[in-house]
């Protein structure tokens, strides 16, 4: 994996950006959005590096002082802002310090960059600092945004910021590039359905072993629907199951409900170990309650992400209680 270059999939934003470059165009704002796990960290910092780097060429060189500068994380025209321990929120105090760097003088090259991730995370005061900064922007400056969610933004922040939409390969591609890391095709399979086609999300469900987890959580609910366990007692034990990751346990959870809803609809081909689960699928009312019970699934997903603290005990609980109710037909 080159750090100095995008991935293949990439190039065409690459490029794009390359002419308003040499056109003297680079926004002062850009807005990096894309499903997690695409790549889009990976095209930031390269172009991060292209842009701090002194030398003239299409991608960084990787040895001049600003690339070095770069590698050690001690280039002085280079911030970068994200979640604080134990914090889901980035907060106001951090977003002025990105506007207190942006103002001050160019010390190395001629631009200053700030890159704040997960944007979505900003808090209302947070943002509301940023979009005066956008507003007012400084000279030889660029802030990127980078988000997973970028319609959680304030309207008027993504109004003043180039918008780079962030797509994942095609599937194939995904597969190819894959391959290098992963030689085994069925893992390869496994793991790219999980992520929904995106090829470091997928790398990350293979070293993670999260193709176990799927499995676990699939057996969870077939001992619901058999009626052998009962949810709050198999609540206490998803948080160690995930180790305390609940968006990922909630994230699964919405990919087993989402192939079981365009399963029953005939638009995707059988995953064997749903098989369990298809006698729901003829059940009177079982698309119309699926598809509610999805809406649940990704309101609780907002809410663990968001400002709010929910109780996680009482919300593991609640959704499994769902589950059950969904796959027992009541």
């Amino acid at each position: 994996m080159n750090n100095l270059l995008p991935y293949p999939w990439q190039m065409s934003h690459w490029d794009m950006l390359m002419q308003q470059l040499a056109q003297h165009r680079m926004p002062h704002a850009l807005l990096v959005a894309g499903e997690e796990g695409c790549g889009k960290r990976h095209f930031v910092d390269v172009l991060i590096r292209k842009l701090l780097c002194s030398s003239s060429q299409e991608f960084a060189c990787g040895e001049c002082k600003s690339c070095l500068l770069f590698q050690a994380g001690t280039h002085p025209g280079y911030m970068d802002v994200g979640l604080e321990e134990k914090s889901r929120l980035i907060k106001i105090d951090q977003i002025r310090s990105v506007v207190e760097f942006i103002s001050k003088t160019v010390q190395i090259g001629d631009i200053k960059i700030a890159v704040i991730e997960p944007a979505e995370q900003m808090n209302a005061n947070a943002a509301n600092a940023l979009l005066k900064c956008l507003e007012e922007p400084s000279g030889n400056s660029l802030i990127i945004l980078l988000s997973h969610a970028p319609n959680r933004l304030l309207p008027t922040i993504r109004s003043r910021c180039h918008t780079i939409a962030m797509v994942k390969p095609e599937i194939h591609q995904a597969d190819q590039w894959l391959s290098a890391f992963l030689p085994e095709s069925q893992v390869r399979q496994q793991v790219l359905q999980l992520a929904n086609g995106n090829p470091l999300l997928a790398m990350e469900y293979a070293d993670r072993e999260i193709i176990s987890l799927y499995q676990g959580i699939v057996g969870q609910l077939a001992d619901l629907q058999e009626g052998k366990g009962a949810a709050v007692k198999m609540a206490e034990s998803v948080e160690k199951s995930v180790n305390g990751d609940i968006p990922l346990w909630l994230a699964l959870q919405q990919k087993i409900l989402w192939k079981m809803i365009t399963e029953s609809l005939g638009a995707e081909q059988p995953d064997p170990q749903l098989q369990i689960f298809e006698k729901q699928y003829a059940k009177q009312g079982f698309q119309k309650k699926a598809f509610k019970m999805l809406e649940e699934i990704q309101q609780a997903i907002y809410e663990v992400q968001g400002p709010s603290n929910p109780n996680m005990q009482l919300l593991i609980e609640t959704l499994l209680i769902r589950w059950r109710a969904l796959l027992l037909g009541s």
